[in-house]
């Protein structure tokens, strides 16, 4: 290398050094302020969390974060003072009176942010929070003829990190507390605002009513996402303050919009399925069953759709019999729902499951048509004979009922204990074996209820529950009903003499009807009518 290229090395190299010096030099001078600020505001003593992580910011501009946030905590956010130093607390109390004077000091610091990392959204956040903090706590008339000091950086913000939903609830919240003043200048905005702020259903339970009151039901309704969640929360909201009208056109949106959403989630488990990697479909399955509830829907469709959620789960992940989302599932096929799902995907979903009792165990091996094991199992148990292998030994007999087998059809009926051998789910075999009729011991029930009902009764193979529902004089009603605590469907009553005929999804056995009305206007009255007829 030349002599000239060796003096051009080493001045580069100087300017690189000079450089990363005066980028130091220049973090280490922004640095001051918010040290300064933490030292001057007694953050030591208050927030020493927050004082310890200054040094560890990535720069001056992000310490400054770490201040203006500490700030608004301080100012919003109750403190508990029983439980500190007497010099704590007299910091804290000599705090309050400062607190003016800290949020302005805290807002000039986020301008030096802002200036220091221009692009940064949260800068312009935080800032448009303190202003309107400060505002809003001196009932500065500022807020409303300076929004524009709060309301740019806090819009700004909002879509700068537009994935980021607290940053849209903090403005929509803005809005909603300004609105009597600043309706006009919020309009062009605020559709965009509240969708996105009610994306979390929190949020929504917080400002969804408030926000009715403010632009009326039909206006606010619109903002709601189709995204269950928060029409649930909405439904929840509107059910409580009486709105039925309300309530029922939310419940609507949200029961399309979940069944939607569980029909999604489980054709992406279908796709990863097809492609072979079965540790994202174990914990895409997992995620369905967190973000569905079993209960909310009982329907043909909707047991197709667990059954299918089972077949492609795959086995072996492990779990507990009372904690594990597969054993709920499958708890739920073997409440009067057999039919719907195939035995040997019942056992392959326990596969891996612990704690399951001797008699579910069993009862599983023969729906899976494992009968030797049952049998062991049988053989080992000292509890053979009891209450609790009743249904075991049902399924038993059903399943040899259904391989022709009478004779052992009836030699496993045979062994139910003698308590349970004029119940239900006894009878109804003996019924398939032709052995004797079928009687059900409740062809038919009426009854008048108010908010809930539950109603035992003996269902076969081959017939289905009817219900009928009229509301009395009294108020409106949205009704949930369905089989042993899931919802098979919901429907309104409004307006006396309002009548519906419902044919229930078929169930086997001693089952449970549930009902539940929703008024808050007053106890409903609602007259009942549940029989039993042919498919």
């Amino acid at each position: 290398m030349s002599r000239a290229a060796n003096v051009l090395l080493a001045m580069l190299c100087l300017a690189g050094a000079y450089a990363s010096f005066a980028v130091y030099a220049e973090d280490r001078r922004a640095r001051v302020a918010p040290s300064r600020f933490a030292e001057q505001y007694t953050m030591m003593l208050r927030r020493p969390d927050v004082v310890r992580s200054l040094d560890l910011a990535p720069s001056g501009d992000f310490a400054s974060d770490l201040i203006a946030d500490a700030t608004l905590r301080d100012v919003v956010v109750p403190v508990q003072l029983s439980a500190v130093t007497p010099s704590v607390r007299a910091a804290w109390i000599d705090a309050v009176t400062r607190y003016d004077e800290q949020l302005s000091r805290a807002a000039e610091l986020m301008l030096d942010a802002i200036a220091q990392r221009p692009g940064w959204p949260y800068h312009r956040t935080l800032l448009a929070q303190l202003v309107y903090t400060r505002d809003a706590r001196s009932l500065s008339r500022d807020l409303v003829t300076h929004s524009t000091r709060w309301s740019v950086p806090l819009s700004s913000g909002a879509r700068g990190a537009e994935s980021d939903g607290s940053l849209w609830q903090s403005l929509a919240l803005a809005y909603l507390q300004t609105w009597p003043d600043l309706g006009r200048e919020h309009g062009a905005n605020a559709a965009q605002v509240f969708r996105r702020a009610f994306a979390d259903a929190d949020f929504v339970r917080n400002a969804f009513l408030p926000l009715v009151a403010i632009v009326g039901k039909p206006a606010a309704m619109t903002l709601l996402p189709d995204s269950p969640a928060p029409l649930r929360a909405a439904f929840g909201q509107l059910e409580t303050s009486g709105d039925l009208d309300g309530a029922w056109q939310v419940h609507q949106r949200w029961q399309a919009a979940e069944w939607r959403s569980r029909q999604r989630d489980l054709d992406r488990i279908e796709r990863m399925t097809r492609r072979g990697d079965y540790f994202e479909v174990r914990r895409l399955c997992v995620l369905w069953t967190s973000a569905h509830s079993i209960s909310d829907f009982d329907s043909p469709a909707a047991r197709a759709q667990l059954a299918r959620l089972l077949e492609v789960w795959p086995a072996g992940s492990g779990g507990d019999w009372r904690g594990d989302p597969r054993a709920a599932i499958v708890r739920y096929f073997l409440a009067g729902r057999r039919a719907a799902v195939s035995g040997p995907v019942l056992l392959r979903a326990i596969d891996g499951v612990g704690g399951v009792d001797e008699p579910t165990l069993a009862l599983l091996r023969v729906a899976g048509g494992d009968v030797p094991a049952a049998e062991a199992i049988v053989r080992s148990s000292d509890s053979f004979g009891t209450l609790e292998w009743k249904a075991y030994i049902v399924e038993l007999s059903r399943f040899w009922l259904r391989k022709g087998h009478r004779d052992r059809a009836r030699a496993a009926l045979a062994t139910v204990p003698a308590a349970a051998r004029e119940e239900c789910e006894v009878s109804v075999v003996r019924a398939a074996l032709g052995d004797e009729p079928f009687r059900n011991d409740r062809p038919r029930v009426e009854l008048v209820w108010n908010d809930r009902a539950d109603i035992p009764i003996c269902m076969t193979a081959g017939r289905r529950a009817k219900l009928k529902l009229m509301l009395l004089p009294g108020p409106a009603a949205i009704v949930d009903f369905g089989w042993a605590g899931a919802r098979s469907g919901s429907v309104f009553l409004k307006g006396t003499g309002a009548l519906v005929t419902i044919s229930l999804p078929a169930v086997e056995g001693f089952r449970t009807l549930n009902l539940r009305a929703a008024s808050h206007a007053g106890r409903p009255s609602i007259s009942l009518e549940l029989t039993s007829e042919a498919m």
